[in-house]
């Protein structure tokens, strides 16, 4: 008794997403992908081709069939929601089995996606819209596009629909909770500098009781731990002049300095 050997999809058909090509069942069919409906077009002749592809037809006479193409406008939204959380195009393409560059181009090239790379990305979406995401640099510029984060959407395939967002900006145009948040330590400056106005508003009212020096280290300012040097700089830090600046600039009231006190108010304080 003989037994049939099923050979293996040919290479350059390897590196098709995986379930595209499903093993070939006919030793004498000599497609390169095996098993689909798209298989079966392209010249395959397996049992599960044929099968496939009868189902198919069935599905779009009856109009049940899953469309080719589909508005990408919630896969745009997935993944800007995404960005919103600071998950980088390579984590997000990681997730969905897709390359960073793919990821990118979806979102600023196409107006219709297949339905694979719409299962694709939801799957992404549903793994890590609950998870935060590790790049600020990232968050920031998705802040600054104005993307909507996951929990802003109630049906986010709705072309129609529009985010909800927890707080609006208020008439002087920073955000409140934004500001809430820095205020208890939650925030960074990296945060807080895609959009002044929460950046200027937050050092205000840290300023009501902290040093510049203690603003900068609870925001994690750049250079909050080099020490200047020099004439009434010798606790100073970089970040902490850099705050003195805004307020300055800003018309902000601070507390001053230990050096700039008089030993009198410093032994009262």
């Amino acid at each position: 008794m003989t037994t049939a050997t099923i050979d293996r999809p040919a290479p350059h058909a390897q590196v098709l997403r995986r379930g595209q090509c499903l093993g070939k069942r006919n030793p004498d069919c000599t497609a390169n992908i095996h098993g689909t409906s798209s298989a079966y077009k392209a010249g395959c002749r397996c049992p599960h081709a044929r099968n496939a592809n009868r189902i198919y037809e069935k599905r779009r006479r009856e109009g049940r069939n899953t469309p080719r193409l589909i508005d990408a406008t919630g896969t745009h939204r997935r993944i800007q929601a995404l960005w919103a959380l600071g998950h980088t195009s390579t984590t997000i393409g990681e997730a969905a089995g897709l390359s960073e560059h793919h990821v990118q181009r979806i979102v600023y090239a196409r107006e219709f996606v297949t339905y694979n790379t719409w299962q694709l990305i939801d799957g992404a979406f549903r793994t890590l819209s609950t998870v935060p995401g590790t790049s600020d640099r990232t968050r920031s510029r998705a802040r600054k596009a104005g993307y909507a984060p996951p929990l802003a959407w109630d049906d986010i395939d709705d072309p129609d629909e529009q985010p909800k967002v927890d707080a609006e900006p208020t008439d002087d145009g920073y955000d409140e909770t934004t500001v809430a948040q820095a205020c208890e330590g939650r925030l960074t400056y990296e945060q807080l500098a895609a959009h002044r106005p929460d950046l200027i508003e937050t050092v205000r009212r840290l300023a009501r009781t902290l040093h510049d020096v203690e603003i900068g280290h609870l925001l994690r300012w750049p250079g909050c731990a080099d020490t200047r040097t020099g004439p009434g700089h010798r606790r100073a830090t970089k970040a902490g002049c850099a705050i003195e600046k805004l307020r300055r600039d800003n018309g902000i009231p601070g507390k001053p300095r230990w050096e700039s006190q008089t030993p009198q108010t410093r032994k009262a304080a």
